[in-house]
C-alpha cells in the first residue's frame, strides 16, 4: 500500500484519507503511512481538510479556517507540518462549540494514544 500511495502522489493522483476503523488512531497511523511514501506532510494535511472537503462538494462550508465557515478545532503538541505524528499529541479539542481535554477522556476509556 505504502508503494501505491507515493506513486499515485508522484501522478497527480487526488486522494482523501480515511478509515473504517472505530478508535480514530487508525486515521493516525494512515497519515504516518502516507509520510512513508513520501507524501510532504502539508499535502496530507491539505488532503484531510480542505482537500476532503472539496472532494464532497462541502469546501463552501468546511475544510479551512475562513469567517462563515464552521469548524471543529485541535491543537496539538508539535508541529504536523515538520512531523506529521504530532497528530497523535492533541492537546485541546473543540467539537460543535465543546471543549475537550483528550487526556481527561483517555483515561476514562483506558485508552494510551
Amino acid at each position: 500500500m505504502v508503494e501505491m500511495v507515493g506513486l499515485l502522489h508522484r501522478a497527480g493522483v487526488r486522494m482523501v484519507p480515511g478509515t473504517d476503523g472505530f478508535d480514530g488512531f487508525l486515521l493516525d497511523r494512515e497519515f504516518e503511512l502516507w509520510r512513508d511514501a513520501g507524501v510532504p506532510n502539508l499535502d496530507i494535511l491539505y488532503a484531510a481538510t480542505l482537500g476532503a472537503a472539496s472532494v464532497n462538494h462541502h469546501d463552501k462550508e468546511l475544510g479551512s479556517i475562513e469567517p462563515g465557515k464552521l469548524a471543529d478545532l485541535a491543537l496539538f503538541e508539535g508541529d504536523p507540518s515538520k512531523d506529521i505524528s504530532a497528530l497523535r499529541r492533541a492537546a485541546w479539542v473543540m467539537k460543535d462549540g465543546a471543549v475537550f481535554d483528550p487526556a481527561a477522556l483517555y483515561g476514562q476509556v483506558n485508552i494510551r494514544p
